[in-house]
């Protein structure tokens, strides 16, 4: 290029012209937005406790892109329903007290962050027996009223075609799809309340729920003998997610300690927590468990990076035996 210039254009201009393009290249990049920032602002937590479940919802919301939204379900479990939340500046805060153990009680905080929402779920009792009436919580990230990653509307396509073949997870092959995943019938009875039309889209030849173990936790059978309901597909990553109808985004959770991980009937994700006795302070009286949901461009390596970044040892928090009191 330099011999080009020298040739039809005078050296000292050729230089000053080179310059400016060089500067003009550096500003462009620099105004690049960084992985984070590709989103737009920081999602919005809003609190909604009028579920016909009673649970509550925390709803995640992008400004700038509200069809990428998601509602967190707290807790569909025995837990239920908070006692009490707050809002501290962006974050919110559950308190679930246990029946079981009046003393216990539950500390769920939820804060939004560039890429998602961090969840960090803390235990605290009187003593170490009475934190382990708590020994996992379960989740659940909804997507079925979001416009980017939910169902088709309108029944354009069904379940198993349309929310679980854009569901993924992580195996050996890399980001793997629900849907090339080997799923099996799980053998649920039918309900008097429901018909039998839950048990016979469970148990078809293409089942709209399904549940999968990580590779490094003990298999549940093998052959003829695997449980019910349990893919044969092994997760290399506790993470599961979903890709938007247009292919370009996805939204992930993530939870290291976790023994599995459920794609169910309403387009939602379950990682299951668990809360290991062996994460127990005696100084605190305290057992804590961490995830996170990201919202990210459809990018598996960033989402990755960013798990890798945010759990730097999630390896030794995952490959823990799963302990139970």
């Amino acid at each position: 290029m330099v011999k080009w210039f020298s040739k039809f254009v005078p050296i000292p201009v050729a230089a000053v012209l080179l310059l400016l393009i060089h500067a003009s290249c550096a500003e462009q990049k620099a105004k690049m937005p960084a992985p984070g920032e590709i989103i737009g602002q920081p999602p919005q937590l809003d609190y909604d406790d009028a579920s016909t479940k009673g649970q509550s919802t925390v709803t995640v919301t992008f400004p700038d892109h509200p069809e990428l939204s998601c509602a967190i379900w707290c807790y569909e479990d025995k837990l239920g329903q908070p006692t009490a939340w707050e809002k501290d500046g962006e974050k919110l805060i559950f308190q679930h007290r246990s029946e079981e153990s009046p003393n216990l009680k539950v500390t769920t905080t939820f804060t939004p962050c560039p890429d998602g929402v961090s969840q960090v779920v803390t235990v605290e009792g009187d003593s170490e027996e009475e934190t382990r009436a708590i020994n996992q919580v379960n989740p659940c990230f909804q997507f079925r009223k979001s416009a980017a990653f939910g169902q088709a509307r309108g029944g354009e396509l069904d379940y198993v075609a349309d929310f679980v073949a854009r569901c993924f997870v992580f195996t050996d092959k890399g980001l793997t799809l629900l849907k090339d995943t080997q799923r099996f019938p799980c053998a649920m009875k039918p309900s008097k309340e429901s018909g039998d039309r839950f048990s016979k889209r469970a148990n078809s030849d293409r089942p709209w729920i399904q549940s999968y173990s990580l590779a490094w936790e003990r298999p549940l059978g093998q052959g003829e003998k695997r449980v019910p309901g349990w893919s044969s597909a092994r997760l290399t990553y506790p993470i599961m997610g979903v890709i938007s109808h247009d292919g370009k985004y996805l939204a992930a959770v993530a939870w290291p300690e976790t023994w599995r991980m459920n794609q169910l009937w309403l387009s939602c994700i379950h990682p299951w927590p668990c809360l290991l006795t062996a994460d127990y302070d005696p100084a605190t009286k305290k057992r804590v468990s961490r995830g996170k949901l990201y919202i990210l461009p459809n990018d598996a390596g960033m989402l990755l990076e960013r798990f890798e970044k945010d759990f730097p040892n999630w390896r030794e928090l995952a490959e823990r035996p799963t302990q139970w009191p």
